[in-house]
C-alpha cells in the first residue's frame, strides 16, 4: 500500500499547470479513494463473515462428531433402550462441546504458541476445572459421579490422543487467527487509505486555486499527517520532483 503514495502525489503535482483536464482528474482520484474505502470495509466484512461462517460449520462438526461417538459407546454398553441415559448422555456431550468449542474458538495464541498449544491450554484449563468439581462431589459424598468427571479431565489432560477432535480445534484456532488478521490488515489498509485522502485534499485544493507546489512542501505534509494518523514509516515523494 505504502508504495502507491508516492505515485498519488506524483500525480497531483504533475497538475501544478492546472488544466481543466489535471482539476477534473484530481477530483476523480478523490472519488476513487472514497471508493477505495468503501470497498476495503465491504471486503473486511464480507470475508469476516465467511471465517465466522466456516468456523461454525467446524464447531458444529466437532460437537456431532462427539455425540455420534457417545451414542456409539452406550450401544456398546448394551444400555439399549434406556431414552432416559440415551438422552442425558447426548444433552451432556452436546453441551459440553459447545463449550468447548466457544472456548477454543475465543481463546488467541499466545507469543510462541501454535494452535496445539492453544488448544492444549483450553483442555487442560477445562480438565482442572471437572477435577475442582470432581473434589466438591466426593466430599458431598457423590464418589461415583467425581469418578466420572476425573476419568473425563484424564481424557482432556491427554489432548491430542484423548480428544478425537482434537485437529478440528485447531482449526478453529487457525481461523481465529485468520480473522484478527483480516481486522489488523483492514486498519492498516485504512490508516493509509486515510493518509492518501488527507494529502489528496490538500493537494487538490492546490490544484483548484492553481497554486504551485514543491516536492517538499508535500513531503512535509505526508510526515504531518502520517504522524497523526500513527503511520511510523511514511513514504514521502522525491522533494525534487514537484514543480
Amino acid at each position: 500500500m505504502r508504495r502507491y503514495l508516492p505515485a498519488l502525489c506524483a500525480l497531483l503535482l504533475a497538475g501544478c499547470a492546472s488544466s481543466p483536464e489535471v482539476k477534473q482528474a484530481s477530483g476523480d482520484v478523490g472519488l476513487a479513494l472514497a471508493a477505495l474505502d468503501d470497498a476495503r470495509e465491504d471486503f473486511r466484512d464480507v470475508f469476516l463473515r465467511e471465517l465466522d461462517a466456516t468456523q461454525e460449520l467446524v464447531a458444529r462438526a466437532i460437537v456431532a462428531d462427539a455425540v455420534v461417538r457417545v451414542v456409539e459407546g452406550l450401544a456398546a454398553e448394551e444400555i439399549d433402550g434406556n431414552l432416559i441415559v440415551i438422552s442425558a448422555a447426548i444433552r451432556d456431550e452436546r453441551q459440553a462441546y459447545q463449550d468447548l468449542t466457544a472456548t477454543v474458538a475465543r481463546t488467541r495464541p499466545r507469543a510462541n504458541e501454535t494452535p496445539g498449544d492453544v488448544v492444549a491450554r483450553v483442555l487442560a484449563g477445562k480438565a482442572g476445572d471437572l477435577r475442582a468439581s470432581a473434589d466438591l462431589l466426593e466430599a458431598a459424598g457423590s464418589g461415583e459421579a467425581a469418578a466420572v468427571l476425573r476419568m473425563r479431565a484424564d481424557e482432556l489432560e491427554d489432548g491430542e490422543v484423548g480428544i478425537p477432535q482434537f485437529g478440528d480445534m485447531e482449526t478453529l484456532v487457525i481461523l481465529t487467527v485468520a480473522k484478527a488478521d483480516v481486522r489488523q490488515g483492514a486498519r492498516e489498509l485504512g490508516a493509509y487509505v486515510d493518509l492518501m485522502q488527507l494529502v489528496h485534499a490538500q493537494v487538490h485544493e492546490w490544484i483548484v486555486t492553481d497554486v504551485t507546489v514543491r516536492g517538499d512542501r508535500v513531503a512535509a505534509l505526508i510526515d504531518e499527517h502520517a504522524a497523526t494518523l500513527g503511520l511510523s514509516e511514511p513514504v514521502a515523494p522525491d522533494p525534487g520532483g514537484g514543480p
